[in-house]
């Protein structure tokens, strides 16, 4: 991409690799500086983006098209609900890293909800510590059911 030198950096490049996995494609940008020859900054180059290649992913952690979890909203016509993210959350982590993700639900959900509707917080941890979160919503028109509906759940979830 760039090679260079000065006497203070000594033999220096710039350089860039392309990454296919997991249907994201991404690079990875390697720069060395103060190598010993010019053959020495190749060999720390490749060495360098191998490195990252081997050890390295880019990793989809939520997909606005695959439902996280499916939540029961008593007022609701149709009882459970699928809740989705509301965007998708794209990472760079270690190949060895662990991801989980953990929902937090709004204290009320109640029908009827829009589609879109916010209805809690999606948190993404790697290895247990918390990098981002998404809205969690519902992608569809939630109705409220009748209150003939309401009163017989009602009477159910007594027993």
């Amino acid at each position: 991409m760039k090679t260079g030198y000065t006497d203070k950096a000594g033999i220096c490049l710039v350089s860039t690799m392309p990454v296919k996995g997991n249907g994201i494609d991404y690079r990875l940008i390697g720069i060395i500086l103060g190598a010993q020859t010019h053959e020495d900054r190749i060999n720390k180059t490749i060495e360098l983006l191998e490195y990252g290649k081997n050890n390295f992913i880019k990793l989809k952690l939520t997909d606005v098209s695959e439902a996280v979890d499916k939540v029961y909203i008593s007022n609701s016509k149709s009882g459970k609900v699928n809740v989705y993210p509301a965007s998708e959350f794209n990472k760079i982590i270690k190949t060895q890293d662990f991801v989980t993700t953990k929902i937090t639900y709004n204290e009320t959900v109640k029908a009827p909800l829009s589609k879109g509707e916010k209805i809690g917080t999606i948190s993404i941890l790697v290895n247990g510590e918390e990098i981002g979160q998404v809205d969690a919503t519902v992608n569809e028109n939630i109705e409220k059911a009748n209150i003939l509906v309401r009163i017989v759940r009602a009477f159910i979830n007594l027993f």
